[in-house]
């Protein structure tokens, strides 16, 4: 029994494996070229994560140096965060130590710590660092160092009393500053969604030595 032709002489079945493979050549290199695209979007993504955290750490240890074990305080109460003295200078032998200051986490103005995402950006709950000199003064000034911060640091689930990223600490939040004698160890969590909608975080961690 021969098959039906068509006008061009294939029959239908040959025209159904020409289409068949057609297909499977073009739909193969867009698949690599569609996996290629994501993952130069994750990358991207993550190595801006990278720049944010790592020029936040940078400016923290460039403070935090500066400072001695029995001049920072942890806060007590929320926002999570430190309260420090840094000395400028010595004169009669001491010291100079200058005003406070304060690094804390505070909730994004668009994402109020409610668990939702308010502001649909794929994080829920984000913090924002902000840096105030002068603190508790009147003439104090807030900065922002960095927004998109983490609740809680990479790997932790807040809530549990556990220690789910085994650095020691239990349901710390996005920022900490872990202090000892004569060093200090700042970590900080930042998170973001590529344009591909996939989410990504990033953690930078850097131990400094003080100088007081």
């Amino acid at each position: 029994m021969k098959h039906a032709r068509t006008n061009s002489g294939f029959s239908a079945l040959e025209l159904l494996i020409a289409v068949s493979i057609l297909a499977f050549a073009i739909g193969v290199p867009l698949m690599l070229l569609r996996s290629s695209q994501q993952l130069q979007t994750a990358a991207t993504t993550r190595a801006e994560l990278r720049l944010q955290a790592r020029r936040a750490v940078d400016r923290i240890a460039e403070q935090l140096a500066a400072s001695s074990s029995g001049w920072i305080a942890q806060n007590a109460l929320p926002p999570p965060g430190i309260t420090y003295q840094v000395a400028s200078g010595w004169a009669a032998g001491g010291p100079i130590v200058q005003p406070a200051e304060q690094l804390a986490l505070v909730a994004t103005p668009t994402d109020p710590d409610n668990g939702l995402d308010d502001d649909r950006d794929g994080l829920i709950d984000e913090r924002r660092l902000e840096w105030t000199t002068d603190f508790g003064l009147p003439t104090a000034r807030t900065h922002v160092l960095c927004n998109d911060v983490l609740e809680n640091l990479e790997g932790e689930v807040p809530g549990n009393g556990a220690d789910e990223n085994g650095n020691g600490l239990l349901n710390e939040p996005g920022f900490v500053v872990t202090i000892g004698v004569d060093e200090a160890v700042i970590r900080l969590s930042l998170g973001g969604r590529d344009s591909q909608g996939v989410r990504i975080d990033h953690t930078t961690a850097r131990t400094v030595a003080f100088r007081n």
